[in-house]
């Protein structure tokens, strides 16, 4: 069967320089892109009141507008189990005053239609593209429906960094749609920072190429310490400080610079520096800052003498953007 031509998400390696700034999700099927707000529409004028029929039941009134997708919830198109556990979890507890009750009554009251197991087996299972409910929940931004995925992938011992076809984890759709409430929430569950995409990017550069300052700083801010290498390179050779240059998103490479980029680290392939990246890209404030952040590196020691045995490589990397230095920018 022909499938739909390749989208945006689906390109090879692109010129981060003259990359053109979409939409986030605008590449997406239509099934998985997210839900627009229905619009609202004008209220059915009604009618008079008049003597009550008996034998027409109250089925028969108009029936109320619902959700767009023609289903009592949106995001049942990608998850059909339930939002809220019906059994006691270790994460979530009893939701219920109803698990108290005795187990005949309760049985005909509630009765149990998804068991954990099959609750774990529709949530971690994957479609035609390889994505999972969590994928389209997190592109969708329901963040309900997403904690509720994330417990049941940990209740299966489920690893959250799972790949689509286009290598893409849920933390790597956050990030591409710019969503730095679902980053926080995958990275504090457990997703890697350091899962690669099909360049060999991980969430940090993803964060840098689609210009997303917000979403580095909750990776960063949340992620376990010691789990982000800054210094890893993508398949290009490039670290996260070269792309962001790349992509003249400046906050981002002042908040790299703060976590301890190395300004001077190079790329593989021809072994050029951010500063070097920024002047063939003709970026004159781009230029002005590293020179400027450089110098300041250079001043460090000379401004806190003190025996070269105590001069650590975490000082002399530091950043003069950080609160213990505002004072050298005055």
């Amino acid at each position: 069967m022909p499938r739909c031509p390749a989208g945006a998400m689906d390109e090879g390696p692109v010129d981060l320089r003259t990359r053109p700034k979409g939409t986030p999700g605008a590449a997406l099927p239509l099934r998985k892109r997210p839900l627009r707000p229905a619009s609202p529409e004008p209220a059915a004028p009604r009618a008079p009141a008049g003597p009550l029929d008996p034998l027409r039941s109250s089925c028969d009134a108009p029936a109320v507008p619902g959700p767009p997708h023609g289903v009592a919830r949106p995001e049942a198109i990608y998850y059909q189990g339930p939002l809220v556990p019906i059994y006691p979890t270790p994460t979530v507890g009893p939701p219920f005053p109803l698990l108290n009750m005795p187990a005949h009554l309760y049985s005909r009251m509630c009765p149990v239609e998804h068991p954990l197991s099959a609750d774990i087996a529709l949530a971690t299972r994957a479609d035609e593209d390889g994505d999972t409910p969590l994928h389209i929940a997190v592109v969708q931004n329901n963040k309900a429906v997403a904690l509720r995925l994330v417990l049941l992938f940990q209740q299966g011992g489920r690893e959250l960094d799972v790949h689509n076809n286009l290598r893409q984890t849920p933390l790597h759709l956050a990030v591409i749609t710019a969503l730095p409430d679902m980053v926080r929430l995958l990275v504090t569950a457990g997703a890697s920072p350091m899962a690669l995409d099909r360049h060999g990017q991980t969430a940090a550069h993803l964060a840098c190429e689609h210009r997303s300052p917000s979403c580095l700083q909750a990776l960063l801010d949340h992620a376990a310490p010691g789990s982000v290498d800054l210094e890893a390179r993508n398949y290009e050779g490039l670290t996260a400080l070269h792309v962001a240059v790349n992509t003249g998103c400046q906050e981002a490479v002042q908040l790299l610079l703060e976590r301890g980029a190395d300004i001077d680290a190079v790329d593989i392939k021809s072994g050029r520096s951010p500063l070097i990246h920024a002047v063939e890209n003709n970026s004159l404030s781009m230029v002005q800052l590293l020179l400027l952040v450089r110098t300041r590196l250079w001043l460090l020691p000379h401004l806190h003498p003190m025996p070269p045995a105590q001069l650590s490589p975490p000082l002399l990397a530091k950043s003069p953007f950080s609160s213990s230095y505002q004072h050298l920018w005055l």
